[in-house]
């Protein structure tokens, strides 16, 4: 799923580039450096988190059953907004 907001990403700067406007053409690239650098950091990243989320949602799958284990998930969501709404 991110790696798909990372692919469109790459898309929307690839229609960026194909614009025939010489400053539009600066601003690409640009942009370009830019967002390949962030991908390169923060991707790898995403990807290790998505696959922590992924082993924690199948743990409580496996342990608590679907209907226990999206409740403790939902709690576990109302507590983080909670914590978040306090913070601010």
């Amino acid at each position: 799923m991110n790696e798909n907001r990372f692919e469109a990403v790459q898309s929307s700067l690839a229609a960026l580039k194909a614009v025939h406007d010489p400053a539009v053409q600066g601003e690409a690239k640009k942009l370009e450096k830019n967002i390949n650098a962030i991908i390169a950091t923060n991707k790898p990243m995403v990807v290790a988190y998505v696959e922590q989320l992924k082993a924690f949602d199948a743990n409580l799958l496996a342990k608590y059953g679907v209907p226990t284990a999206r409740l403790i998930e939902f709690i576990l969501v109302l507590l983080v907004a909670a914590k978040m709404y306090l913070i601010s």
